[in-house]
């Protein structure tokens, strides 16, 4: 009968540099309390360990207050999922810029260009910023095992996002055609490069949707109704992803 205890996975830098014939010790600090005090994880229990190029599965053979020495099960390079899938993210208010930050992780995004847009109601923090939305990236993909975590990029401005196109570009909006018409099932290519966009709080002005029509970017409706703009990133790669 298969096991249902759940495999947790805890984000550990370098975690090829750990490895060597078979086993490996972490003296990382964090990552010893969360296994001994948070997870209360002991000898012989499995776990799944990542970082930006491998997830290895691994057993506990010792804990003690200075190392954990693990058995390496397997490591595993990570494999980014196709098609790849850009998010363009405007700069929303924090709450809901966090929250889609971890969904475009939890749900396979490849990238995440963020963007200035005429309506921004608040500053970029620059790499203050940065530094915690990839700690959200982190915890997104221990949830999620999702090892691949996404790309980010700096805000740009939508002129300067459009001035170099690749593959397709298509925005999110309520007077767009139907999903369904923009891919059917076996229309997308493993080698594809879909970037969606998303409206900011209060949409795109009517400039920049001018813009977007302009630069031939597809215009489609995920419902009928209007999303706020998580909602509408997390339906949107939602929804590729199961064309996969």
């Amino acid at each position: 009968m298969a096991s249902t205890k759940h495999e947790f996975a805890i984000f550990c830098p370098g975690l090829a540099e750990h490895a060597k014939a078979g086993g490996m010790i972490i003296n990382d600090k964090n990552v010893i309390n969360r296994i001994a005090h948070i997870l209360r994880l002991g000898v012989d229990d499995t776990l799944m360990l990542f970082d930006e190029q491998f997830h290895s599965h691994v057993s506990i053979e010792s804990i003690s207050k200075k190392e954990v020495a693990f058995k390496v099960l397997d490591m595993i390079e990570n494999v980014r999922l196709r098609p790849r899938i850009r998010i363009v993210l405007p700069v929303l208010k924090k709450e809901a810029f966090e929250q889609a930050i971890y969904n475009i992780t939890e749900l396979g995004g490849s990238e995440i260009q963020l963007l200035e847009t005429e309506k921004m109601q608040r500053k970029w923090g620059g790499d203050k910023e940065l530094d915690r939305v990839k700690r959200i990236t982190i915890a997104a993909a221990e949830q999620s095992k999702n090892f691949m975590m996404p790309t980010i990029h700096a805000p740009i401005t939508l002129q300067k996002l459009l001035e170099h196109k690749e593959g397709r570009y298509l925005f999110c909006d309520v007077d767009g055609e139907p999903i369904y018409k923009v891919f059917g099932q076996g229309s997308i290519k493993a080698d594809d490069l879909i970037t969606v966009l998303v409206g900011p709080e209060g949409d795109f002005s009517h400039d920049e949707k001018q813009l977007l029509n302009n630069s031939d970017v597809l215009f489609y409706r995920l419902t009928p109704t209007v999303l706020r703009s998580v909602q509408a990133i997390s339906l949107a790669l939602g929804y590729l992803r199961c064309l996969d």
